[in-house]
């Protein structure tokens, strides 16, 4: 009896050269040095050639290999890990939707996962029976069930597109993304399906307050936010060679941002209240170099180092001021 084919191909180490290499229908296939992101990129690379000449793959029906949903939600994150843009959040906003799909029917074979099982992961979500103390001790408040009906409906719909990459990886029998689209939405009027207030934007009053509170750089990123409309991961990686001075207004083009996996264009245009806040911060930056970042992380001035002020540090610097 034939060996069976294993597919995705494992990596190995080949020991003489130090690359990584994979072997498929009997032909060898080296990627880069062992481990690298090179060899990760040219090992998706390599598995889509192949797949689309049809040299090999996966057979018809993958529910034969075995695969449970742990197993192909692995794949799918190192698939995401390529795929999403390094400045945008949307693998940690997949790797949140599919946390309760793990749980609950991680063991539970890819192939065999449906509609039924859907509806029932979905009425976990509604009533919160997937989360641990741990989880309704730091992330909900007390007696308020589960997610709320736009998260529920937003992380739903999530899982269907992992299940759709699934699907035309062959990892999944074909059809199966499609079953999972006649689950319905949670509607408004389903027992225990509860709304949220979305959020308004804070009033320059309240950006007045937490202001005086902020020490210089945080200050100037919250005012510089607040003028120009950036995100706050533009806001703080910008750096000396991003801005273009032209003109009455400056032009930030963002080396990475959100969309850019998309091939989006991220432009924002910095006008004369920004230039003021910006100015001294860009024209320290200018002096340190083209990479310099305006807004260094504290581990950084000084020291002539090019690491922007983290998420963390920003945000806790605006929390610390606004309690």
């Amino acid at each position: 009896m034939p060996r069976p084919v294993q597919w995705p191909p494992a990596v190995y180490l080949h020991k003489k050269t130090g690359q990584a290499r994979i072997r498929v229908a009997g032909k060898d296939y080296y990627l880069g040095p062992y481990g690298s992101e090179e060899a990760k990129r040219r090992y998706a690379e390599t598995l889509s050639k192949i797949l689309a000449e049809g040299k090999a793959g996966p057979p018809k029906r993958a529910g034969a290999i075995g695969f449970t949903v742990n197993e192909v939600l692995e794949r799918w994150d190192q698939h995401a890990l390529e795929y999403f843009s390094a400045r945008g959040r949307e693998r940690e906003s997949y790797r949140y939707a599919v946390r309760p799909l793990s749980r609950l029917f991680g063991l539970t074979a890819a192939a065999d996962f449906g509609p039924d099982q859907l509806r029932e992961l979905q009425q976990a979500m509604l009533i919160g029976s997937f989360l641990t103390p741990e989880d309704r001790q730091h992330h909900m408040t007390p007696n308020t069930g589960g997610w709320s009906r736009g998260v529920i409906n937003a992380r739903i719909k999530r899982i269907r597109t992992v299940w759709r990459w699934l699907e035309e990886t062959r990892l999944v029998p074909p059809g199966s993304w499609a079953a999972l689209k006649v689950v319905r939405p949670v509607l408004s009027n389903r027992p225990g399906a509860r709304d949220v207030k979305r959020a308004k934007s804070a009033p320059f009053e309240h950006v007045r307050r937490i202001i005086r509170h902020l020490k210089p750089h945080s200050r100037a990123m919250l005012l510089l936010q607040w003028w120009t409309g950036m995100r706050s991961g533009e806001v703080r990686t910008i750096r000396a060679g991003d801005v273009t001075i032209e003109g009455d207004n400056w032009v930030y083009l963002p080396r990475e941002h959100k969309t850019d996996y998309l091939g989006h264009d991220r432009v924002v245009i910095i006008g004369p209240r920004g230039q003021a806040v910006l100015r001294p911060w860009l024209e320290a930056a200018r002096k340190r170099g083209e990479d310099s970042p305006c807004f260094p992380s504290q581990g950084s001035r000084g020291r002539g180092k090019g690491d922007p002020l983290t998420r963390t540090g920003y945000a806790e610097a605006i929390r610390e001021a606004a309690i």
